[in-house]
């Protein structure tokens, strides 16, 4: 299993540094700010960095985890198959329905996935950060991020 989980965080270093590549070759900074690349490479050193410290981690860890942990339990990958989903609803949603409700609800879901305690603040915090970061991108950064595409949701400025 050790071996497994070496290859993998080689795999994920691997791919952080193709995202930083890629993301020096479309530009960092724009004329006005944040170019094409910027986040592309700043995400893809992360990845690597973290991806580094993993394959470090494990290489210097003498206990070996058993098989059995290496597999999530039943409630696990219902977690996982839910988290799935919902990243994959975002992709399909995001042009229909705007950022704005893509994130809420991509929010939602796991915020309530995890557990179920302080609603209210799960609730504020998904609209805060789905509204926020939109407000954020479009006014601070002037990056444009997808409104909705439905007429209904045009309406009322989503």
């Amino acid at each position: 299993m050790k071996a497994a989980r070496q290859v993998t965080a080689l795999l994920a270093l691997a791919l952080g540094a193709y995202l930083a590549w890629q993301g020096t070759k479309l530009r960092i900074e724009g004329d006005f700010g944040p170019g094409p690349g910027f986040f592309p490479f700043w995400i893809g050193c992360g990845i690597a960095v973290l991806s580094a410290l993993w394959l470090a981690q494990l290489v210097f860890q003498r206990a070996s985890v058993s098989p059995e942990a290496f597999l999530p339990t039943r409630e696990g990958a219902a977690k996982l198959a839910l988290v799935v989903g919902a990243l994959v609803d975002v992709v399909l949603l995001l042009r229909p329905i705007g950022f704005n409700l893509a994130m809420l609800g991509l929010l939602l879901v796991l915020f309530f996935a995890i557990d179920r305690r302080h609603v209210v603040a799960k609730l504020v915090i998904a609209v805060a950060a789905s509204f926020g970061v939109h407000w954020l991108f479009e006014h601070a950064l002037g990056v444009p991020l997808p409104d909705a595409s439905l007429p209904a949701l045009q309406a009322l400025g989503l």
